[in-house]
């Protein structure tokens, strides 16, 4: 019988020690030790109790594994639903093999976020990791997204041709909170899973635009030089991280193109990685879907490359 413990004291040194997929583990020269620290210390920040879904578990062999999971406010209220995130099963004495058995630490999962009136639970995983993957399945959760994380060096970034471009403002919100709105992409989370009202997706991407402009959500946000733009990209200049990584690592993360600017998704990520270049940053990297083949061809185009491949699985409690 699986036994269950709360997490060690020291928790945050034990799954740091032993994380074997760090996050940015693709980035030349980047200290995946820093990067294991930062990644472990951000997912087990001090929380709620009410909010916490963590806890150890002993496996087949005595060693302990450490579930790691927490409910999000805002993404409660926003959706009005119960809503839990899963960050992963790691392993607290070494890393986890990829034929652990997880089922118990899984199931129990599920109940805890049952007894909090969780009534959505999503989690991402490395596609590495294999034996968490196995788990979820097994437990009824449905795979709803598989993500590709492409990257490169822009220290070298060069393109035949510049754009007029600049950084969006409060008075952008409209147009670009409205590009986003109807530029739907069928294959992120939100709108693949059929759980969502859409007409809440919609709203979330009119709220994330105006947050990443006036709100502080993204460090910058790009879009054409022009009145009423209608193509932007928001990015995180992650400079907090920049020191106890060794790399300068930057991220283009959120953007939408209308229809009427053709061509203008190619111009934006090129001037958005010339401007990464000229706020410090040494590196890049984008996430999109497997599926999202237009965004995956501009980025190759630009010298992007694959670097890694994540799943967001989900299960309705």
């Amino acid at each position: 019988m699986t036994r269950f413990f709360p997490l060690p004291a020291d928790a945050v040194r034990r799954v740091a020690e032993h994380l074997p997929f760090p996050p940015h583990d693709f980035v030349r020269g980047l200290s995946l030790d820093a990067d294991r620290t930062i990644y472990a210390s951000s997912i087990l920040a001090s929380i709620p109790d009410e909010l916490s879904l963590r806890f150890a578990c002993e496996l087949p062999d005595r060693s302990l594994a450490a579930v790691v999971a927490q409910v999000l406010p805002w993404d409660t209220e926003f959706f009005g639903v119960k809503t839990a995130r899963l960050h992963g099963a790691f392993g607290l004495d070494a890393p986890l093999p990829s034929d652990a058995d997880l089922d118990p630490a899984v199931t129990e999962l599920c109940t805890r976020a049952k007894q909090l009136g969780v009534r959505y639970l999503f989690g991402q995983l490395d596609a590495r990791d294999l034996a968490a993957t196995r788990a979820l399945g097994n437990a009824g959760f449905a795979l709803i997204e598989t993500r590709l994380f492409y990257h490169r060096d822009i220290t070298d970034f060069s393109w035949p041709e510049r754009y007029e471009t600049r950084g969006a403002t409060a008075e952008d919100v409209p147009s670009l909170a409205e590009t986003a709105r109807v530029m739907v992409n069928q294959y992120d989370r939100f709108h693949a899973d059929p759980f969502f009202d859409p007409t809440r997706v919609d709203a979330l991407m009119r709220v994330w635009v105006e947050n990443s402009i006036t709100k502080g959500f993204a460090d910058f946000t790009i879009c054409p030089a022009q009145l009423a733009p209608t193509g932007f990209c928001t990015a995180k200049y992650h400079r907090a991280h920049w020191q106890p990584w060794g790399k300068k690592l930057a991220q283009p993360v959120l953007s939408a193109v209308s229809p009427d600017m053709k061509g203008w998704y190619r111009k934006i990520i090129s001037e958005l990685t010339y401007h990464l270049r000229d706020e410090g940053a040494e590196h890049a990297f984008m996430i999109t879907q497997a599926a999202n083949k237009a965004v995956i061809h501009v980025w190759e185009s630009l010298g992007y490359r694959f670097g890694r491949c994540e799943n967001v699985f989900r299960r309705i409690l």
